[in-house]
């Protein structure tokens, strides 16, 4: 029985919940019978995110509309530097309106060796998850955090998150510069 490699296993499962994003984004679209031929109306938005004053890099940022009957959520993944642009289904931008963010970024680490996993395999045995850890607070990838952001209709749209570790007291509200 061929075992894949348990380092490959845990680098996809590195970008998991970054899948599991983009799945949410897109699929009410499906579920809504619409169809891609372009999104109008759309408004550059670009940020920053920051975890404690630092920028957080590879953190997947959904923006999720609070209302209305336009269910067009706006995904991005921020680079080194934090910095991120926003994109509404394979176009840059998101449409105007108030829109609640949620963020995630996961490390995720094997708990046994490549030899282990292939003896657990041989075995019929289950091979035992990876090991997460939350490199942002997990109370950012629930609504309930209070990220919320009002994205206008005119204009570049800078947004800045500053997350704290300190979840307890409340985040502090997205600045639009």
């Amino acid at each position: 029985m061929q075992v894949p490699n348990f380092n490959q296993i845990a680098n996809t499962m590195k970008h998991y919940s970054l899948i599991i994003l983009g799945f949410v984004a897109v699929f009410p679209l499906l579920i809504a019978g619409c169809s891609y031929k372009g999104i109008s109306g759309l408004v550059a938005v670009e940020g920053k995110i920051t975890l404690d004053g630092t920028p957080v890099d590879e953190a997947g940022i959904v923006f999720t509309p609070e209302s209305g009957t336009d269910v067009r959520f706006a995904t991005a993944v921020s680079r080194a530097d934090g910095t991120f642009r926003l994109q509404t289904l394979e176009q840059h931008g998101a449409l105007p309106g108030t829109y609640i963010v949620t963020v995630s970024k996961q490390k995720h680490t094997p708990v046994v060796s490549n030899e282990e996993a292939e003896r657990l395999a041989n075995e019929d045995k289950p091979i035992p998850p990876a090991k997460i850890e939350y490199l942002i607070p997990q109370a950012y990838e629930r609504p309930a955090a209070g990220l919320r952001v009002e994205v206008g209709p005119k204009g570049n749209k800078t947004v800045v998150l500053e997350l704290t570790s300190n979840i307890a007291a409340p985040p502090p509200m997205p600045r639009v510069d």
